[in-house]
């Protein structure tokens, strides 16, 4: 059998395929990303607001990895998180992992590219799909900015990035230790 060059044709063999139970794995890439230039861009800004402890920029899309499981009552099951608990505290896990694991049908893994930025047609530049890692920082930037004042360790979603953007520009001092002057 040939191997499917496209995801439409890895969906229809997923789903032409007889087997009772089967998973198919999905996982987007993100291409044309300059990670170090935003890495370097958030560093300069926490080192701004003065914060001197550990640092770890990381910026990949939490659900960039799925698992596609047919629609069999077994799968259906199995995906519950109390039958997990249940099967965790019974020890029942060591039965039915073995058993469905063998059962279940797997399809490769299959990769989207999701790009962020592309060759133009001159050869020479780069032309961005969305916005550039410069106005990615930029938008950002309040939001991590008011985060670290703060102190508050959590993941940002887009309402914070609205609520700092529109919040007045004032000087903020450092909540750690007053003022600092190199």
């Amino acid at each position: 059998m040939n191997k499917p060059s496209t995801l439409t044709d890895w969906c229809q063999r997923f789903c032409a395929d007889p087997s009772h139970l089967k998973r198919f794995k999905f996982r987007r890439e993100m291409t044309g990303f300059k990670l170090d230039l935003v890495r370097r861009k958030m560093e300069s800004l926490m080192r701004d607001v003065y914060y001197e402890g550990n640092l770890s920029v990381d910026l990949y899309p939490e659900d960039d990895r799925r698992d596609v499981y047919n629609n069999a009552r077994a799968n259906r099951w199995r995906m519950k998180g109390w039958v997990k608990f249940l099967f965790g505290i019974s020890f029942l896990w060591i039965f039915s992992w073995p058993s469905l694991k063998l059962a279940t049908h797997y399809f490769g893994a299959v990769t989207a590219k999701w790009p962020f930025s592309r060759v133009a047609a001159n050869g020479r530049q780069r032309e961005y799909v969305t916005v550039s890692e410069e106005t990615l920082c930029n938008q950002w930037g309040p939001a991590i900015r008011e985060a670290v004042l703060a102190r508050r360790q959590v993941t940002l979603k887009q309402a914070d990035m609205r609520r700092a953007s529109q919040a007045p520009l004032e000087e903020k001092r450092v909540p750690w230790g007053g003022d600092r002057h190199d």
